[in-house]
C-alpha cells in the first residue's frame, strides 16, 4: 500500500513504525466493535458500514493500515460525529490518473447529496453510498482486484441513485409557471414574484436539477415561437444564476408553441419550472 497522510495516529499517541502493526489495527477494529453507536440514524448506519469494512480489511485482506484507518472513521461515526466524517479525499490516495475525473465528479455528487438532506431523509442508503465510495477508492489504489473495484463502483452508483430518488422525488417535485406578455421574454413583476418562490424551493432542494421548459401560444410562425420559447427559458435561467443557483443544476429548453394552443393564450406563454 502506498503511504498516505490520512491516519490520525495522534488519537492514540503513537507516531512510529508500530502504527502500521497488526496489533494496532486489531486494537482499532476491536474498539469500534465494542462501541455502542450514538447520535443520528446516519451516524449509526455509517458506524455499522465502517465496522463491516474495517473488519473485512483486517480479517480477509490482512490490510492492517486501511483496516485501522476505516475503523477510526467508524469510531468517529459511532461517537455521534457521522456528519463530520466525510468521504475520502482524493489527494490522500495514489490513484490511476485516468480514473481521477470520475472519482472527482462522483465525490462532488455524493457530497452534494449528503449535505442536501441525504443524511436526514435517507440515512442508511447515504451511509452505504459513502462506504461504497471509500471502498471503491481503496480498491482502485491497490489496482489488482478488478472484480472488487467494479463491484464497489456499481454499488456506489446504485445506492447514490436511490438516495437521489428519495431527496429529489419526481412525484412530489416542486413546480412553477412563469408567465410572459405577448411576444416577450422579459420578466415582469409578477413573473419575478413567482421566481422568488421557485428560487427558494431550488435552494432548499439543493441537490436537485432545475428543469426549465419554455413555451408559447400559437401567435406568429413556428420558427419564431421556437426561438421565443428558448429566449424565455434563458431569461429565467439568467435570473436563477443571478440568485446563486449553480449552472450545472439548470437545464433550460425551448419547445415552441404548446400543441393545439389557441392564439393569444396567456396560460401557454410561460416557462415551466420543475425541481427534481
Amino acid at each position: 500500500m502506498v503511504s498516505k497522510n490520512k491516519i490520525q495516529w495522534a488519537k492514540i499517541g503513537v507516531i512510529s513504525a508500530a502504527v502500521l502493526s497488526a496489533g494496532c489495527a486489531e486494537y482499532e477494529v476491536r474498539k469500534l466493535h465494542d462501541m455502542t453507536p450514538q447520535g443520528s440514524s446516519f451516524s449509526k448506519a455509517l458506524a455499522d458500514e465502517y465496522k463491516g469494512f474495517s473488519t473485512h480489511e483486517i480479517r480477509a485482506r490482512y490490510d492492517d493500515p486501511d483496516a485501522a484507518h476505516f475503523a477510526m472513521k467508524g469510531q468517529d461515526a459511532a461517537a455521534g460525529l457521522g456528519e463530520k466524517v466525510m468521504p475520502e479525499t482524493l489527494a490522500d490516495w495514489a490513484l490511476p490518473t485516468t480514473t481521477m475525473p470520475e472519482f472527482k465528479k462522483s465525490r462532488a455528487r455524493l457530497v452534494s447529496a449528503l449535505k442536501c438532506n441525504g443524511r436526514d431523509k435517507a440515512p442508511v442508503l447515504s451511509a452505504k453510498a459513502q462506504s461504497n465510495y471509500d471502498q471503491w477508492i481503496e480498491q482502485a489504489e491497490e489496482r489488482w482486484e478488478t472484480q472488487c473495484i467494479n463491484s464497489a463502483r456499481l454499488d456506489f452508483y446504485e445506492n447514490l441513485r436511490k438516495v437521489e430518488e428519495v431527496i429529489c422525488p419526481l412525484d412530489t417535485a416542486p413546480q412553477f409557471h412563469v408567465h410572459f406578455k405577448l411576444g416577450s421574454h422579459a420578466l415582469d413583476a409578477k413573473a419575478l414574484k413567482t421566481l422568488e418562490e421557485a428560487i427558494a424551493a431550488a435552494t432548499h432542494n439543493c441537490h436537485c436539477k432545475v428543469f426549465l421548459t419554455g413555451r408559447t401560444d400559437a401567435v406568429a410562425s413556428r420558427a419564431f415561437n421556437l426561438d421565443l420559447s428558448k429566449r424565455r427559458a434563458d431569461s429565467v435561467k439568467t435570473e436563477l444564476l443571478a440568485k446563486a443557483i449553480a449552472d450545472h443544476r439548470i437545464i433550460a429548453r425551448g419547445f415552441g408553441e404548446v400543441p393545439g394552443s389557441p392564439q393569444y393564450s396567456r396560460k401557454n406563454r410561460h416557462v415551466e419550472i420543475i425541481i427534481h
